[in-house]
């Protein structure tokens, strides 16, 4: 396996290996998430199986199928597959990405909302990265993606810049300094102005959580555990950290136990678009 390859396997298995692993602490203080190893046991709000998908993963994926080829998004094939996951009545589906959904089943677009910066963009933006040759177009693709449930400058901004790392993660060198919106002219968008460590799940706050534990982790696993022990929506924000960090590390560097502990089904649809979309046997560049 080339380099470029192990750490695209990476960075596709380290966010379903974060979803999963996060699930079990969802909506938790950070102070009262236990100190022992993490292991794939599921549970949480929402009862997950082990290793199961949550909506993090479920989207992520419903991205990567809606990509005809390399280099070629189809947005309105991800909202059918988006809305084709919210018919099998998921466990978990965040307020605004229904709203948004439900606008789309009408026949409307939703409008546009600079209140709409939760994180439900960025947990799908890594599949943009993994499909896309060109850093510029993964980020232009991950920012009009993310408008299609989170109509915002914010959150169309943060998903650009994190697909954008997440591009050059894949090769091996660090996230960018800085991002304009795409396409638009408008200001520069900085993730690092301010604290790096939140619970949140709003997308700056996500963004940063994950961009910290990129740059300071020594491993997949101290990264994943640091994310997760902040609180609150554990799930997405291991997710977003997860594609960074496995991208960093590559797919050796994810436990073994936690990278057998997903669900075969899970594990196989995301193997099922790598190969698709050449992401596991793709040369070294």
């Amino acid at each position: 396996m080339s380099d470029l390859t192990e750490r695209a396997m990476g960075a596709l298995m380290g966010a379903a290996v974060g979803d999963a692993l996060g699930v079990t602490f969802e909506f938790e203080d950070a102070a009262d998430i236990p100190r022992e190893r993490f292991k794939m046991v599921g549970g949480g709000p929402f009862d997950f199986a082990p290793g199961a998908a949550s909506d993090d993963t479920d989207l992520l994926h419903a991205v990567l199928r809606s990509y005809t080829g390399r280099n070629q998004f189809d947005a309105d094939g991800a909202v059918d597959n988006m809305l084709g996951w919210l018919d099998r009545k998921p466990p978990d589906v965040g307020m605004q990405t229904r709203y948004a959904l439900s606008c789309w089943r009408d026949g409307s677009t939703p409008p546009d909302d600079e209140d709409a910066q939760g994180n439900g963009g960025l947990m799908r933006a890594a599949a943009h990265a993994l499909a896309c040759d060109d850093g510029v177009l993964a980020a232009r693709f991950a920012a009009s993606d993310t408008r299609l449930t989170h109509p915002s400058d914010a959150a169309a901004d943060c998903s650009a810049f994190y697909a954008a790392s997440v591009w050059w993660a894949i090769r091996g060198l660090p996230p960018v300094d800085s991002l304009g919106r795409a396409g638009d002219g408008g200001p520069t968008f900085k993730p690092y102005e301010a604290p790096k460590r939140s619970g949140s799940g709003h997308c700056l706050h996500s963004l940063r959580l994950a961009l910290w534990a990129f740059t300071t982790a020594e491993t997949y696993e101290a990264g994943m555990d640091a994310v997760i022990r902040a609180g609150g929506d554990t799930d997405t924000n291991a997710t977003i950290a997860g594609a960074l960090l496995g991208a960093r590390f590559g797919l050796a560097g994810i436990p073994p136990d936690w990278l057998g502990g997903l669900e075969t089904c899970n594990r196989d649809r995301l193997g099922v678009e790598a190969a698709r979309l050449r992401i596991d046997r793709r040369p070294n560049a």
